[in-house]
């Protein structure tokens, strides 16, 4: 995953590849602009803030009129081949931000020259079973509601014909739609986080669930891999001293 400045300075994604193969599966140049839908204005005019990166990760900020702060906070694990994706929101200003009904934890923008694409899920409201569901122009997999599940946060996007994969893993039970979107000049994905009305005081933040994401080649196996070697190594906790093995 690389970074870099845009014309204006604005920092933004320009690169999301397989280390390996070298597949690039990103349009360079798109900035941090999430979701963010509330009663008291829009999301669509974010303003970049100042970049802040550390040895472990990196963080990507933008502001809202009004007082509405988002970040993108990253962090890359070597022993997994995955990252680790977080947005959130604060409130900066003085008074509550209200009626907050979606936001976005995840927002990719791949290049419109990938070729066909298959999404491969399990559905979690019958046996488990795994779907692969062609990408057109448009296409959703969504969690489901309380007490009324649809799919498991396990996503995986195909190349199709390319021997590549993409891996997405949804850290939250319900609530949440992963999206892609054709457009002319790039395909949208995204996670948005729905079903919600919440508020934020001042000073007070809202964070999207976790995903992790990673990007691999060969096979669906070794998609699936690659995510079951994140959750054991990354997420489950540790197993208690003297549990059998």
């Amino acid at each position: 995953m690389e970074f870099s400045a845009a014309a204006d300075g604005t920092p933004v994604l320009s690169s999301f590849r397989n280390a390996v193969t070298r597949f690039e599966w990103t349009a360079a140049g798109a900035p941090f602009a999430p979701a963010f839908k509330y009663s008291q204005g829009t999301s669509a005019s974010w303003r970049a803030l100042p970049l802040q990166s550390n040895q472990g990760g990196i963080t990507l900020r933008a502001a809202l009129p009004g007082g509405v702060e988002g970040q993108l906070n990253l962090a890359a694990f070597a022993d997994t081949g995955a990252f680790r994706w977080q947005q959130s929101f604060s409130n900066t200003g003085t008074k509550p931000v209200r009626d907050i009904s979606g936001i976005s934890a995840l927002d990719l923008a791949l290049r419109p020259d990938i070729g066909p694409l298959v999404v491969h899920c399990v559905r979690r409201d019958s046996d488990y079973t795994r779907e692969a569901l062609p990408f057109r122009s448009r296409l959703e997999v969504r969690g489901g509601a309380w007490n009324a599940p649809i799919y498991t946060g396990l996503i995986v996007v195909e190349a199709v014909g390319r021997s590549e994969f993409l891996v997405i893993g949804v850290q939250q039970e319900r609530g949440w739609t992963f999206s892609l979107d054709q457009t002319p000049e790039r395909i949208r994905l995204s996670v948005v986080l729905g079903d919600m009305q919440k508020d934020i005081r001042p000073k007070a933040s809202l964070a999207a669930c976790p995903i992790f994401i990673g990007a691999c080649g060969e096979d669906l196996d070794t998609a699936v891999n690659l995510a079951l070697r994140h959750l054991r190594t990354r997420i489950q906790p540790a197993a208690l001293a003297g549990a059998p093995g």
